[in-house]
């Protein structure tokens, strides 16, 4: 393509007017308001929709960012100080101008009126070749492209401020239109938007599509399609990573001859993109239409056809909008006949019209409206109290009433986007509540947001999978780790049961990066998850979700070490809540050889009480609190187990767990039950002599709190933050000090030594026997500083003992004297 020099010469002066335009992103707020009215010079026409900015200094620095000129030309600017700055005015279409100085004293009501020279550019005369010259080093638009591309740049810049003004109100439709493989048409749903002012299409943060790419997803799980709009195809991401150049032909559209620029990846990552064309008028400089399609997508297997484009329009009053746009998304089947499991079945293509209600010309900038509304959830069928409602470019934020009814107060007049959080789904970008307030007209504006029905998600989010009929909807959550960090990468496995015959249907996914997953569930009720990584597996968790539709369910894998380490404030025990209140925590207890251990015990650490193990070693923990917890189980001569488990209410988690015997425990020998059995039988003769003190679980149970077991003579009791200590007092007649001294007896758990921290965190209904000995003469020999108990090593035994026994090893205890041989 041939340039002319006075063309090129332009092309500087826009290159120094973009430079200019880029510093506004780091201005200030702005204090003192600058009244401007643009006109042609010689006709004098109102210049609406030009785009109107400050500038200061010889090097022209952007001094307030660029605002949008109403119908009748008028632009309302803020600057920082009061001083001289020059109007900078960009059009479609036409070369930037730059006025005289202009003085800004802080008092300024009277509009200033500045008469632009219509120098217009001339895109009709660039020759078009299909010489390339964006390369790899260089700067990612081609000499040939640059004046193009700022005539598209005003364009999207102009788009975007033109959502926050008023000059135009629109009104929508969205289309959902089904075709087959071969595109044969199969149906179609329409829906009408109401009024409108933003772009019908919201792609996320520019960033987030750099790094994540156009294409997110998996085709197994949910995959997403982005869209670009204004903001993504002007961020320094998009021109970094990608080559803008000219088309090597023109294209007629009617009496219309359009110039395209090409945009392509400049590298050849693996990331999805977008290459495509935006078509420009040649003899208006005016965007037309934008047409895209996805490259690198992580599919299966190459899908032709997957893309859009999206079409502007100008309007009279200098406002541009998007008049039509649409994406083609594929469809998918299961199948056995490939590797992938899945078979293109069809196209999905979703797409919009948008048409102009009416228009203002004029320039409103101190009115205020009142905006009201609802929420409601179709999924559920009920209103939603306590959501959060945003109007983002506002800033504004309110919280749903009871009702679930929102309002907001002193708005300011323009075009507004309307936002609801749906929380259970917030994290997957499949929903998204949001409607458009036209605060122009009307002094107050009602608005009825609500979360799109079943059907709707379902067909958008679950991949051609057949809707259900019943009951069934949406899991989410995220796949972590005991400390609650997400962990990437886990599969996720779902099995329910549909009927007739009560069908097992087992679906597993993946996790993604950041450990948020995303299920299309058949099934309300009776639906199980587990997560699993490496060597690791969660515990199953089976729960129901009738009638919301929707079930927020985090997923925890923990390694035995990770579950050790975890420590459970006993100040912060709860009581457990009995059959039909909380969760359900049950299962199965086995030794190696797959018998159930009927003396084992199993608690839930944060939750008072222990669950009763049967026979055959059976168990069920009801009442268990929402949350996540550690269930502990232990038995006597086997390894303890702890698994780490997320429930909520109405849940049923399910253990079935084998404990290893203990190396030192290998096997109950005649030996060892007989010391077992001695001990049991000191315990009654102590007991009998009556020279400590004891408490019996019945006693113990009538005590406020466990340490009343220690209120008798010489002894005292010291509360130590949740825990308490108790001390003795001992009479001292040595050099250096004579009187009575305190110290703290030594304290015996199940003949092993623990201390008043672990004591007192242990559940009182768990306690069989409490012997408390106050002073050393009475207290037994072996726990007296001449004897050791099974792992406690030599004891202190000055201050006297704490000896208290649990019902387990009563229980077992009294099992082994009954299995000794008997004597001849």
């Amino acid at each position: 393509m041939m340039i002319p020099d006075a063309l090129r010469a332009l092309i500087k002066s826009v290159a120094t007017m973009v430079a200019v335009v880029a510093a506004c992103a780091s201005v200030a707020q702005a204090q003192f308001p600058l009244r401007v009215r643009v006109v042609d010079a010689e006709t004098q026409r109102p210049l609406g929709g030009a785009l109107v900015s400050v500038a200061t200094g010889p090097a022209l620095t952007i001094a307030a960012p660029a605002v949008l000129a109403s119908g009748d030309g008028t632009a309302l600017l803020r600057v920082p100080a009061i001083g001289a700055y020059r109007i900078l005015v960009r059009r479609i279409g036409y070369a930037p101008f730059t006025s005289d100085m202009v003085r800004v004293t802080g008092t300024m009501s009277v509009a200033i009126t500045i008469a632009v020279p219509a120098t217009r550019i001339a895109l009709a005369t660039v020759r078009v070749t299909a010489k390339r010259e964006c390369d790899a080093d260089g700067l990612s638009t081609s000499s040939e492209a640059a004046p193009v591309w700022e005539e598209v740049r005003k364009a999207l810049e102009t788009s975007i401020l033109s959502r926050g003004t008023s000059f135009i109100v629109t009104s929508g439709v969205s289309t959902r239109r089904t075709l087959g493989e071969d595109g044969r048409f199969i149906g179609e749903d329409t829906t009408a938007k109401g009024t409108a002012g933003a772009r019908p299409f919201q792609a996320v943060d520019p960033l987030v599509l750099e790094q994540g790419g156009y294409v997110q997803g998996g085709y197994r799980t949910s995959m997403t399609l982005y869209a670009p709009d204004e903001q993504v195809l002007l961020s320094e991401g998009f021109r970094r990573l990608h080559c803008l150049s000219m088309a090597g032909a023109m294209r007629r559209s009617g009496d219309t001859t359009l110039i395209g620029l090409v945009f392509e990846p400049r590298t050849n990552n693996q990331l999805s993109d977008i290459q495509g064309t935006i078509w420009v008028d040649s003899a208006t400089s005016e965007l037309r239409r934008l047409e895209y399609g996805y490259i690198r997508a992580p599919l299966p297997f190459p899908v032709p056809s997957l893309g859009g484009y999206v079409d502007f329009r100008r309007h009279r009053t200098g406002a541009w909008y998007v008049s039509t746009w649409q994406i083609r998304m594929p469809r998918w089947r299961t199948t056995n006949m490939n590797p992938s499991g899945v078979a293109l079945a069809g196209f999905v293509e979703v797409g919009g019209a948008v048409s102009v209600l009416h228009e203002r010309t004029a320039l409103s900038t101190n009115l205020v409206r009142t905006v009201t509304g609802s929420l409601f959830d179709s999924l559920s069928g009920r209103d939603m109290p306590g959501a959060v409602v945003r109007i983002p470019e506002l800033g504004r934020e309110t919280t749903t009433d009871f009702l679930g009814r929102f309002r907001f107060d002193s708005v300011t007049v323009g075009v507004w986007d309307v936002v609801a959080d749906y929380a259970p789904l917030a994290a997957h970008d499949i929903v998204r509540v949001q409607s458009v307030a036209d605060i122009v007209e009307a002094q107050r504006v009602e608005i009825a947001l609500a979360v799109p029905s079943l059907r709707s998600l379902w067909t958008n989010a679950c991949q051609g999978r057949p809707v259900p009929e019943g009951s069934g909807g949406f899991v989410a959550g995220v796949v972590r780790d005991a400390s609650g960090s997400p962990m990437s990468g886990a599969a996720v496995e779902f099995t329910w049961k549909l009927p007739p015959g009560d069908s097992t249907i087992q679906w597993r996914l993946s996790a993604d990066s950041a450990g948020r997953y995303l299920a299309c569930v058949g099934a309300g009720a009776g639906v199980t998850v587990r997560a699993m990584r490496d060597s690791l597996s969660s515990v199953p968790v089976t729960f129901s979700f009738v009638p919301a539709r929707v079930a927020a369910r985090d997923v925890v894998l923990a390694t035995d070490e990770e579950a050790e380490a975890i420590r459970v404030d006993s100040a912060r025990m709860v009581d457990a809540g009995g059959r039909g209140a909380g969760a359900t925590v049950d299962g199965t207890v086995r030794d190696p050889g797959g018998r159930g251990i009927a003396t084992a015990r199993v608690r839930v650490l944060d939750v008072l009480g222990e669950a009763r193990v049967g026979g055959n070693g059976g168990f069920a923990f009801h009442g268990v609190p929402p949350g996540q917890h550690v269930v502990s189980i232990e038995a006597i001569g086997y390894e303890r187990a702890r698994r780490v488990v997320r429930v909520g209410a109405g849940d049923s988690a399910h253990i079935d767990v084998r404990l290893g015997r203990l190396a030192t425990l290998r096997t109950v020998t005649v030996a060892e039950r007989e010391r077992v059995h001695a001990l049991r039988q000191e315990i009654d003769s102590r007991v009998l002599a009556g020279h400590g003190y004891v408490s019996d679980s019945t006693k113990l149970m009538k005590y406020s709190a466990i340490w009343g077991a220690f209120n008798v003579p010489n002894a005292r009791v010291r509360n130590v933050g949740s825990s308490f200590t108790v001390e003795v007092s001992r009479v001292s007649m040595g050099r250096g000090f004579q009187g009575i001294r305190w110290c703290t007896p030594q304290v015996y758990l199940d003949d092993a030594r623990a201390d008043f921290d672990k004591l007192s965190s242990y559940p009182r209904e768990e306690i069989a026997l409490l012997e408390f000995y106050s002073r050393i003469a009475n207290a037994p020999l072996r726990y007296t500083g001449s004897g050791t108990g099974i792992s406690s090593g030599v004891s202190d035994g000055t201050c006297g003992a704490v000896l208290v026994w649990t019902k387990n090893f009563m229980r077992a205890a009294d099992m082994m004297g009954k299995a000794l041989p008997r004597k001849p």
